[in-house]
């Protein structure tokens, strides 16, 4: 029974009287579970990997807070390892696979963001993109890509500029809707690392513009935010000048003036969508592929207006 109520906790179909006097002698004898004993007995380490870009980038740690909370509520913990981004971004990804594999996780969580994915015996699930022969949990980047250009369009936007990782396919998606409404030819696409960095050079080239864009979108909230702090220092007033929408909903864009207009990625639902995958993939390993799109939700606030021509 003890060995039972330490598994289930709460879950299981143990009387409350029984886990209250269970629970109670754990903490009065300290005791703490050997995982890795368990792991020996069972064959199964209870444990996820989760492998992430090197990158100073706040939405990670908010996905992350909110993986740690729905796996636990499946029994799981998570271990995480990283890979550069850059040039040697190819070789230091199949390093950090091949860690996880070391670790004897059961399953690994990534963003799937290589062309050539290493072959794996244990199931892989990609965050953040849609890929064919995986299960995927991912924001719905097309819903995105014609939502926010219709949204601009609508409140007089035509000359438009995007700036982010142009390979990313809710870049494809705003292309297609600015075809749609006969303004691409206007719209200008500025290809670089989605970083503070970028933005700055972003809203240079923009001060340099004779005819200059309208709107900008950002590919995260990140680049939004210095964005909007580069044009306050070149007198670029946002949004009675430019209009500036972000990517992401993070804290960090209710702490600028004006406060970011953005897209939520929902980081929480995204999650437990993420876990209840993983959990079902390792139950039901013959299970035919789990592809789930969540749709993210327009936050308005003042960095966005209309215009009139």
């Amino acid at each position: 029974m003890v060995s039972y109520v330490l598994r289930t906790g709460e879950k299981g179909s143990s009387a409350p009287n029984t886990r209250e006097q269970i629970m109670r002698a754990v903490e009065e004898l300290g005791y703490k579970t050997d995982f890795a004993a368990r792991a020996l007995r069972t064959g199964k380490s209870r444990i996820i990997g989760v492998v992430l870009p090197r990158i100073n980038q706040g939405y990670l740690h908010s996905l992350v807070m909110e993986l740690e909370e729905a796996f636990r509520n499946y029994g799981y913990s998570l271990f995480y390892s990283y890979f550069h981004s850059g040039d040697e971004r190819h070789k230091s990804f199949g390093d950090a696979m091949d860690r996880m594999s070391a670790m004897n996780v059961e399953a690994i969580i990534t963003p799937g963001l290589q062309d050539n994915m290493p072959d794996m015996s244990i199931p892989v699930i990609i965050w953040g993109n849609d890929r064919k022969g995986y299960d995927c949990v991912y924001p719905d980047k097309t819903a995105f890509g014609f939502d926010v250009i219709k949204r601009l369009y609508e409140n007089g936007h035509r000359r438009i500029l995007v700036a982010g990782i142009i390979e990313d396919s809710r870049y494809a998606a705003m292309k297609e809707a600015m075809c749609r409404y006969g303004i691409l030819e206007q719209a200008h696409f500025f290809d670089g690392v989605a970083s503070a960095k970028n933005a700055v050079v972003v809203m240079r080239e923009i001060a340099g513009m004779e005819l200059r864009p309208t709107a900008v979108v950002f590919h995260s909230d990140e680049m939004a935010v210095s964005g909007i702090f580069e044009a306050y220092r070149l007198g670029i007033k946002v949004p009675q000048e430019i209009s500036v929408i972000g990517y992401d909903n993070l804290p960090i864009g209710t702490w600028v003036a004006p406060m970011l207009t953005t897209y939520d990625q929902r980081f929480d639902v995204m999650a437990k969508e993420l876990a209840r995958v993983t959990v079902c993939r390792l139950k039901n390993p013959d299970v035919p592929r789990l592809s789930v799109g969540i749709e993210m939700n327009y936050i308005e606030r003042k960095s966005f207006i209309a215009i009139t021509h």
